[in-house]
């Protein structure tokens, strides 16, 4: 995915992000703990942060990742910041 991210950015010759998720069934979200979360730190790539997705992270992980949270909203690499509708489950439609 990542390969795939910088290769549209080249082309498109704007930040590309990827964007974080939440644990659900599927296994094939590539960020979706806070494990994840964190290595977005260390990446060449741009990321977006939606701060709902990361609570669902801490109801799934029964945790609160304040610090965690922090570096990612104040690093150079995230270049949006948003909140979507959830039950603390998943995102609402």
């Amino acid at each position: 995915m990542i390969d795939n991210v910088l290769t549209l950015q080249d082309y498109m010759k704007i930040p590309v992000g990827v964007d974080a998720l939440d644990p659900s069934n599927r296994d094939d979200w590539n960020i979706a703990t806070l494990k994840e979360y964190e290595q977005l730190l260390s990446l060449e790539v741009f990321f977006g942060i939606d701060l709902s997705h990361l609570q669902i992270v801490d109801e799934f992980e029964n945790t609160i990742a304040k610090d965690l949270t922090t570096s990612l909203l104040e690093h150079k690499k995230c270049i949006e910041r948003h909140v979507s509708d959830n039950n603390l489950n998943n995102d609402q439609q």
